[in-house]
């Protein structure tokens, strides 16, 4: 067979491999918004919210104009669906993910919280407890009320041990021959210091929930006159039992708050007295949850 010249030559097949060539007017374009909702579906995992929302929107906003141009002959056609679904998934992702962890970590705050409302209980209490010891060692005893010549209780303990715990100046602007209420004393109640006030349950009123326990069988059932500083209190010599095992001061319910000046404490049956002072406190229904003894120490009382 006589040699053909190249030109006679019939043309070879197209290579099954090769890219096709776009037809005249398909062009292709990345869709922007697809691109942003993945960039900020990134951005999402640490900052949550504020690049999740816009990045939920663009990724929903790209795959409709991705769908629409798909749908449309206009040139260019937009493409980055997978961008944009990537994109989506990751801002929807970590809008999930922000509840989840705050409610995991809700209830250790929370914890962590009461555990500091209970160390500040524990602090005021035992400042209060040092204080009346404080008194006790001048005064030779552990006080209950201010009292006129007559026994009346005029001002709280808690006025009496003022001078203890360094408050010297508020216990020198009382009026110590007149009542809590009087005209002149009434405008101290909003001068109430700072470690009368139960973190666990906080007035602004100038109410307090410390209160001493009182009643028979408790370390003031028989309080006694002072004549000089009309003190009235008990001694340490009449206290029933030891010391770490006496209550003076209790944390009360929030509903027995009391002016912080008012000569007004808990009292207790001589069941409940005897339950506490023993120890038996589970099951204890009156809503104390700390006390402080006559030694200084402070405790939870379990139960509440």
């Amino acid at each position: 067979m006589a040699d053909q010249p190249f030109s006679d030559m019939p043309p070879l097949p197209a290579n099954p491999f090769s890219a096709p060539t776009a037809a005249p007017g398909g062009s292709t374009k990345t869709s922007r918004l697809a691109v942003a909702s993945l960039v900020l579906g990134i951005l999402a995992c640490p900052f949550s919210i504020l690049a999740g929302i816009p990045g939920l929107v663009c990724g929903i906003m790209g795959l409709n104009r991705i769908s629409r141009s798909a749908q449309a002959a206009a040139s260019p056609r937009l493409t980055g669906q997978g961008l944009a679904i990537a994109g989506t998934i990751l801002s929807g992702l970590s809008m999930l993910i922000l509840p989840v962890m705050i409610g995991l970590m809700l209830p250790a705050v929370q914890a962590a919280r009461e555990a500091a409302r209970r160390v500040g209980c524990s602090h005021n209490l035992r400042t209060m407890a040092l204080g009346m010891l404080a008194h006790e060692s001048a005064q030779q005893i552990l006080p209950a009320a201010i009292t006129d010549a007559d026994g009346k209780p005029l001002l709280s303990w808690r006025v009496a041990i003022l001078p203890y715990i360094e408050e010297k100046g508020l216990y020198e602007q009382f009026h110590l021959d007149e009542p809590w209420d009087s005209e002149h004393n009434r405008t101290l109640i909003a001068k109430m210091p700072a470690f009368y006030n139960c973190p666990s349950a906080q007035h602004d009123d100038g109410r307090t929930r410390y209160l001493l326990l009182d009643g028979p069988g408790a370390c003031f059932e028989k309080p006694r006159q002072q004549t000089r500083g009309r003190i009235s209190g008990v001694k340490f010599g009449d206290l029933r039992q030891a010391p770490d095992q006496t209550i003076l001061i209790v944390e009360a319910p929030t509903d027995r708050a009391v002016e912080w000046t008012k000569p007004e404490d808990l009292t207790v049956s001589p069941d409940e007295a005897a339950r506490l002072q023993d120890g038996e406190r589970g099951g204890h229904s009156r809503g104390i949850r700390h006390a402080a003894y006559a030694d200084g120490h402070v405790e939870m009382i379990h139960g509440f």
